[in-house]
C-alpha cells in the first residue's frame, strides 16, 4: 500500500476549458519523442506549422531553433507547453482534427466510468440485499 499526498496547483498552466485537450496533446506525444513536432502538429491542425516555428504569443520558454525537424523528445515540460499555448490560438484549432481526438477520448472515457458506476451501483444493491436475507 501507498500514501500519496495530492496538492492542487493555485494557478493552473492553462484556463480548465483546455485542460482536456492539454492533457490530449500530452498523452499523445508521452513516449513517443521520436516524433517531428511539426509535421504531427500539420497532420493535426493544417497550416499550424508556421505559428509553432514563429510563435505569436510571448512565451518564457520557447524552443530556440524550432523547424521541421524538431522531435518532441528534445523539449522540456514548459517548451511543450507554449507548443500546446501556440496550437490553441491557431484560427483552424477549433475545427481541425485535434478537436475530433478529444471528443473521442471524451466519449469513451464517459462509456467506461457510466459502465464503472452502473457495476458499481449493481454490487452496492447485492450486498444491501445480501444483508437483509
Amino acid at each position: 500500500m501507498y500514501f500519496v499526498k495530492i496538492t492542487i496547483k493555485k494557478d493552473l498552466p492553462v484556463s480548465i476549458e483546455n485542460l482536456l485537450p492539454l492533457h490530449a496533446f500530452i498523452t499523445q506525444f508521452f513516449g513517443k519523442g521520436a516524433k517531428k513536432v511539426i509535421p504531427e502538429l500539420e497532420n493535426w491542425i493544417p497550416g499550424s506549422g508556421v505559428d509553432i516555428m514563429i510563435p505569436k504569443l510571448n512565451h518564457e520558454h520557447y524552443f530556440k531553433d524550432m523547424n521541421i525537424f524538431t522531435r518532441f523528445g528534445e523539449l522540456t515540460p514548459a517548451e511543450i507547453l507554449s507548443v500546446f499555448k501556440e496550437m490553441i490560438t491557431h484560427p483552424e484549432y477549433q475545427k481541425s482534427h485535434f478537436m475530433a481526438i478529444i471528443e473521442s477520448q471524451l466519449i469513451k472515457t464517459e462509456t467506461i466510468e457510466s459502465s464503472l458506476d452502473d457495476q458499481l451501483e449493481k454490487n452496492i444493491v447485492e450486498a444491501i440485499e445480501d444483508k437483509f436475507d
